[in-house]
């Protein structure tokens, strides 16, 4: 299995490169869209600049005409009033004189400014400037002469070309975000497609094999590490089916064999005990005969009773064994239940007092309860001394303690939260130490014969078919020893509402 198993090193960092191939379109990718829009953004203005230029050219060629006039240059002229009418609002002229004094001006920043720097007067003439908001073209004035007499400044706000780049701006936004979106979109589609899927279902897959459900194939077939996961998952999940029909398939035929073996036992058992019978019948006069054909008797119903748990231990542990549960109404079920154990009691010398406070509905097998009642009972009575006493109750749970209880116990069983059927069985006389308790429930064991007023040894199967048959119904069997008193036994299932 560890061979079939190996990962192959022609596969490796596979996983590694595809995350470093995620990162590096996640940084890069969005960084190359942006400067692509930009790209395209700066080749759109140039082109639109261009045209700009052009209509602004036109447009001033009108209004220089008429600037040229070189009585407009000269304070107080009665020339200004008609410039007003040649411009809209949004355009502005200021006109200089030679000494660089506002002449006029539809700016209302430079109104005020009595005279300009020479230098900035003198600065870019002839030029048509494109700014981020306005053209500015600035241009001397000479009279015919050819003496300088003053200057002219036109300013042409670039109103579509704002209005244009606001909305460039959004379409950038709108495409920033939408190419981060893809990009981030297709990362995550592209590592949910190569990691998050395969893993969920790896994952999935791994709870039905605890919970033994059916598990289906995993179609991811991709060649990297989480392909190679799966495979070998696959093939594992593949080699336990296969390990686990072997078990079956063993435990089945040691189930044949146990019954094959009991049924052989069965038969040489029964005659036995039917000719012992005869015999005892018939020379039941002779003492010593008698005293020899009851431990003939004895031994034989010690072996019958030895296969029955046997067999019955087999039984509950077989993975196909359903138990045969019928809805039962609770007070006339258990007061059935605990009923007849009088008479075995009394032969014992034992003082047996029955308790029964229980209603509602239950969902049981009636044949395997009454074993369980059996199994408590047949215990408390073979530790139980003559003289001493036994309390059989059923009771709903939480309902508090009964008096009988015994004191040292009482603190521990109100620490009990069961909802449903309590059946209770205490008696008086040895115990077994703390530590054993976990043991006493176990298949096969047994404990000192010395706890036993027979002093002989049991199957050591009867409280563990017990425990079965409660957890087959859903339910717990606790065992609860008090030193120098005696024991309690708890066995609990759940009502028709909790199963």
């Amino acid at each position: 299995m560890g061979n079939r198993l190996s990962f192959s090193g022609e596969n490796e960092m596979k996983i590694k490169c595809w995350l470093l191939l995620s990162y590096v379109v996640v940084m890069i990718l969005p960084l190359l869209a942006l400067y692509l829009f930009y790209i395209s953004i700066e080749r759109l203005d140039e082109n639109h600049a261009f045209e700009e230029h052009l209509n602004v050219i036109t447009e001033m060629q009108s209004i220089e005409i008429q600037l040229e006039n070189p009585d407009l240059y000269q304070f107080n002229s009665g020339y200004h009033s008609p410039l007003e009418a040649l411009i809209n609002e949004e355009w502005h002229i200021s006109l200089y004189n030679a000494e660089g004094f506002v002449i006029f001006s539809t700016d209302s920043i430079m109104a005020p400014i009595n005279r300009v720097n020479e230098e900035l007067l003198f600065r870019d003439l002839y030029e048509l400037r494109r700014g981020h908001r306005v053209f500015t073209l600035k241009k001397p004035v000479f009279d015919d002469g050819g003496q300088l007499i003053g200057f002219y400044e036109i300013m042409v706000p670039r109103q579509e070309w704002l209005t244009g780049l606001e909305n460039r701006k959004a379409w950038v936004f709108a495409g920033t975000v939408s190419t981060l979106a893809l990009i981030f979109g297709g990362v995550v589609i592209f590592l949910n497609r190569k990691l998050n899927l395969p893993l969920a279902k790896l994952m999935e897959q791994m709870r039905h094999m605890a919970t033994n459900l059916r598990q289906g194939e995993i179609s991811h077939k991709s060649k990297d590490e989480i392909g190679e996961v799966i495979e070998h998952f696959e093939l594992m999940k593949e080699e336990l089916r296969e390990a686990k029909l072997q078990v079956n398939k063993e435990q089945e035929e040691r189930e044949n064999m146990i019954a094959a073996i009991s049924h052989d036992l069965k038969i040489p058992l029964t005659s036995i005990r039917a000719y012992s019978e005869t015999l005892k019948q018939q020379f039941g006069e002779a003492s010593k005969i008698k005293n020899h054909l009851e431990i003939v008797l004895s031994k034989a119903d010690y072996m019958s009773q030895m296969i029955d748990d046997l067999n019955t231990y087999v039984l509950l542990r077989s993975s196909e064994y359903e138990l045969d549960r019928v809805e039962v109404d609770g007070e006339e079920f258990f007061e059935m239940l605990i009923s007849g154990y009088e008479q075995w009691c009394s032969q014992e010398g034992i003082s047996l007092t029955t308790e029964m406070n229980i209603s509602g509905k239950y969902k049981v097998d009636v044949k395997q309860m009454i074993r369980v009642v059996d199994n408590l009972m047949n215990n408390a009575i073979r530790h139980t001394p003559r003289g001493k006493k036994i309390w059989l109750a059923v009771q709903e749970g939480g309902e508090g303690v009964p008096d009988w209880i015994f004191e040292e116990l009482r603190e521990e069983f109100l620490h009990t939260t069961f909802k449903g059927a309590l059946i209770l069985v205490q008696n008086e006389g040895p115990t077994i130490e703390k530590r054993e308790v976990d043991m006493v429930l176990q298949p096969f064991y047994q404990g000192e014969t010395s706890r036993s007023k027979d002093h002989k040894r049991n199957t050591g199967l009867g409280l563990s078919i017990t425990k079965m048959i409660l957890h087959k119904h859903k339910g717990e069997l606790h065992f609860l020893p008090c030193k120098n008193r005696g024991s309690l036994l708890v066995a609990w299932i759940p009502d028709i509402k909790e199963q």
